[in-house]
């Protein structure tokens, strides 16, 4: 089994200190039984966000079901030294 790391969507884009925190979670992956989904840009559309770090309820749903839908149903989990959405 693995253990799901989930950067959640933003209007933000790359906030300060993504890179070093990338660089982290890439070595966290490959050491240990973690699989990284960065969907920090997954939900572009201004419409889905309460301000620019939030989800509505809109984005609550359109994220559950498109990203974390097809998560859920994964029979094997990707190699867990993959890193990425």
């Amino acid at each position: 089994s693995a253990v799901y790391l989930i950067v959640m969507p933003t209007l933000l884009g790359p906030e300060p200190g993504a890179a070093g925190m990338t660089d982290f979670l890439q070595k966290l992956a490959s050491d240990h039984p973690v699989i990284v989904r960065d969907w920090h840009d997954a939900l572009p559309e201004p419409r889905l966000f309460y301000n620019l770090d939030h989800l509505n309820t809109a984005g609550v749903q359109r994220f559950a079901e498109d990203l974390l839908g097809p998560l859920m149903h994964e029979t094997q989990p990707r190699d867990a030294a993959t890193y990425g959405g």
